[in-house]
């Protein structure tokens, strides 16, 4: 896709709720010239409008800058930039070489899959620039050591200031549209009353707010129903007062599970299950709080540490968190990652029908040389599996990682254009707020898995 047409495309899909988006967060890493004016290596520009813009000082380094900062004419900025026009910023004049004329240098979602597996609408656009980013390593990674207020590596300074990934290649623009309005996580279900409360950025119509919901009770849908937001109470919320709290009452079955699906003119934006604490409609899971009440034993096992403070334990804490949610979800597992099998993968899990799941975990970036090894190892066993008259199974290559999806996600996308299904901390987190809480099939997972293989992408719901 031209930059234009996706440039155009991106600002027309959020057009439905651009009174919401008055302003941005913009994250960017820049070259700084002799000049004191700026080369951008990369660029993310925020809509989030029920997010806390963050405060940061910008940090110099090695001749960088890292960066966030505010600005308001959202559109002005993006397509200045995209067309290779000098923008102002607070630490001096920025350019973004662009890519003139090539048909691939840009791509839009409109629901994107990074948003799907948290089940929230998350509309990007990606622009790919003909500069070079040019970061020298391990020279960078020793620079931040060094500096005043100390990073272990460009990772981590990445994570802080969110302007995400960077390696050595072309300059990359990325845009990103968070959600106008969500179910509140502060929803409750008490007895046979129910609440449910949607969040709603400050500059949208509260009319035009539904929120569709599924009531169930002993396993069997009891009741479908929609809140209209003209008929809920709206307040200004307590910790932001950029945010409109919507509140809506109802009155269900003792024990009941609700899932609800809010939406903004008629455009689908957010789903999330509301429950008593006490309701866990999968035993697997019932019997795992047992013993781990609200999984966060469990839940701490994705927790990202700095690379330094990274060890054994961490990997063996990762790996344990991965086997408990794949047994939940259905699973059968074994885990070989043990000392005296260090060239095997670190967990197998076994659907009922007789497929297998080979899986890695790391607490790093998914690099070139760990994707090889996996695949390599999974078509080992592929191959194993058809000499020895199983050859109907399948044997899928699964990456697990403990860094956030923004930090990870373009080896995250090469990961999954080789063929290998891939998990960022946010997903496994969804996976265990959501997925875990009804009982599964592995077998209807597998299929997801493979369907989602075959298109080059991942998106669990």
């Amino acid at each position: 896709m031209l930059p234009s047409e996706a440039i155009n495309g991106f600002f027309a899909e959020i057009a439905p709720f651009s009174s919401a988006y008055g302003s941005a967060t913009v994250s960017m890493l820049c070259r700084t010239k002799y000049d004191g004016s700026l080369v951008v290596l990369k660029v993310v520009v925020r809509l989030d409008p029920l997010a806390k813009p963050p405060v940061k000082a910008p940090m110099r380094f090695a001749g960088k800058l890292a960066a966030i900062f505010s600005i308001n004419d959202v559109g002005a900025f993006v397509r200045h930039l995209a067309e290779g026009s000098p923008v102002q910023t607070p630490y001096g004049m920025a350019v973004f070489d662009p890519s003139v004329g090539d048909a691939n240098a840009a791509e839009m979602q409109a629901l994107d899959s990074r948003g799907l597996t948290s089940a929230s609408r998350l509309t990007t656009l990606r622009l790919r620039g003909s500069g070079w980013a040019n970061i020298h390593q391990p020279d960078t990674d020793w620079a931040l050591r060094a500096q005043e207020i100390p990073y272990s590596d460009l990772a981590d300074l990445s994570s802080e200031y969110g302007f995400g990934e960077v390696i050595d290649g072309p300059n990359v623009m990325e845009v990103e549209a968070y959600n106008v309005a969500v179910v509140d996580p502060t929803s409750t279900v008490k007895g046979e009353q129910s609440n449910i409360r949607v969040r709603m950025a400050r500059g949208l119509d509260p009319s035009k707010i539904t929120v569709g919901v599924k009531v169930m009770a002993d396993g069997q849908t009891f009741e479908r129903l929609l809140f209209k937001g003209g008929s809920m109470d709206w307040s200004v919320a307590e910790d932001n007062p950029d945010i409109r709290v919507g509140n809506g009452y109802h009155t269900v079955p003792e024990n009941a599970l609700l899932h609800c699906y809010v939406s903004y003119a008629g455009a689908p934006l957010h789903s999330y299950w509301v429950r008593d604490e006490a309701v866990i409609p999968n035993s697997l899971r019932l019997v795992m709080e047992s013993f781990d009440p609200g999984l966060e034993k469990t839940k701490r096992g994705f927790a990202t540490v700095p690379i330094t403070s990274r060890n054994s334990k961490v990997q063996d804490d990762l790996e344990h968190a991965v086997g408990a949610i794949l047994w939940m979800l259905g699973f059968a597992v074994y885990r070989l990652g043990a000392s005296t099998m260090t060239d095997a993968v670190d967990l197998i899990a076994r659907s009922p029908a007789g497929h297998y799941l080979m899986i890695e975990c790391t607490t790093g970036p998914l690099k070139a040389e760990k994707r090889a090894n996996l695949k390599k190892r999974t078509a080992e066993v592929q191959a194993s599996l058809a000499q020895s008259w199983h050859g109907w199974a399948k044997a899928i290559p699964v990456l697990v990682t403990s860094e956030a999806t923004a930090v990870a996600d373009t080896s995250v996308a090469e990961a999954r254009k080789e063929g290998i299904a891939t998990f960022t901390v946010e997903e496994m987190q969804f996976i265990v707020e959501n997925r875990t809480l009804l009982p599964q099939s592995a077998d209807a997972l597998m299929q997801e898995l493979q369907a989602q293989i075959e298109k080059g992408r991942l998106a669990i719901q």
